[in-house]
């Protein structure tokens, strides 16, 4: 189930807002990850609303796939608010899974909305899908730095999150805990050569502001986590697994799963997070190369060419 083919098909639902003041950068850098992976394909990118509205996510990440040459890649507007279900985004997930049984994984980094409704425009879509892969969610109370961390992605939309997590679908869930253990600190900015410097420049600003407004100096790489499942599920180890999820729990963003089966996974451990750093900035650089301007031959004191 969790072993990667040779291409596997994905579709991204996200909330992306990089690029607007104070926004997070997550999910233009998984975006960014999936693009620079030859093993994955992008089917298409959903876009929810969460970090901002669903207009600017849309129009942030039509410039990403711009600027990384892929405008080809379908970018489909959905949820405006939570219970939003009759969207494009809803009929594409669900019309994706149904046309490619068993071989989509759904990416779900922003509220579930979306792929809540995908399910309501075809209930045969949980068991269409290979799996979906969510980030949101804790198990127990969360401080990062000075502050405490708030849920923004199930607590969002809390019908969507128990529909989803309830399903019966193989859902692998990467909660709070387990994306800390994938920070990206400033000694890490090494790895930043040779990447896109509109890029570098959202990194460095976010990373200044978890300094100014958390007093740490790294910043974590949430939303990579369910795509790394897909490239390196071999990375994640241990898991509490269940088959429902509380719905109480749910309105705080917590996450308590109960019964025996095991359709809800949510990884506890992240082997190598260093190795994980380097391939992810990796792909980066293929997906977002740095574009340094060319010299002309006259500025090293040779004329021009007649």
């Amino acid at each position: 189930m969790d072993a990667i083919a040779m291409t596997t098909t994905v579709i991204l639902d996200c909330d992306n807002a990089c690029g607007l003041p104070g926004r997070d950068v997550d999910d233009a850098l998984t975006l960014a990850y999936l693009l620079g992976r030859e093993d994955i394909e992008v089917a298409g990118v959903t876009c929810v609303f969460g970090n901002t509205d669903v207009a600017r996510v849309t129009q942030q990440t039509e410039k990403l796939l711009r600027g990384a040459g892929r405008p080809d890649i379908r970018l489909i507007p959905g949820a405006a608010r939570p219970g939003d279900h009759d969207t494009p985004a809803a009929a594409f997930l669900a019309q994706t899974a149904a046309a490619h049984p068993r071989e989509l994984i759904v990416l779900a980094t922003g509220p579930l909305t979306n792929v809540a409704a995908a399910a309501a425009y075809d209930p045969a879509f949980f068991a269409n899908v290979r799996a979906i892969h969510c980030m949101g969610g804790y198990f127990g109370a969360q401080q990062i730095g000075l502050r405490p961390a708030g849920e923004l992605n199930l607590s969002a939309d809390v019908a969507a999150a128990h529909a989803v997590l309830n399903g019966g679908a193989q859902v692998r869930l990467f909660v709070t805990e387990v994306c800390r253990q994938l920070p990206f600190r400033l000694r890490d900015l090494s790895l930043l050569r040779g990447i896109d410097t509109r890029l570098v420049r959202h990194i460095c600003s976010w990373l200044a502001l978890y300094g100014i407004s958390r007093g740490i100096c790294r910043i974590f790489l949430w939303d990579l986590l369910p795509a790394l499942y897909v490239t390196h599920p071999d990375a994640f180890a241990s898991a509490v697994t269940g088959a429902t999820a509380d719905i109480d729990a749910l309105r705080h963003g917590r996450v308590i799963l109960r019964g025996n089966r095991d359709t809800v996974r949510a990884p506890q451990t992240l082997r190598d997070a260093a190795a994980l750093r380097r391939d992810i900035a990796a792909a980066w650089r293929v997906a977002l190369p740095s574009r340094r301007p060319r010299l002309h031959k006259h500025r090293l004191g040779h004329a021009p060419a007649a």
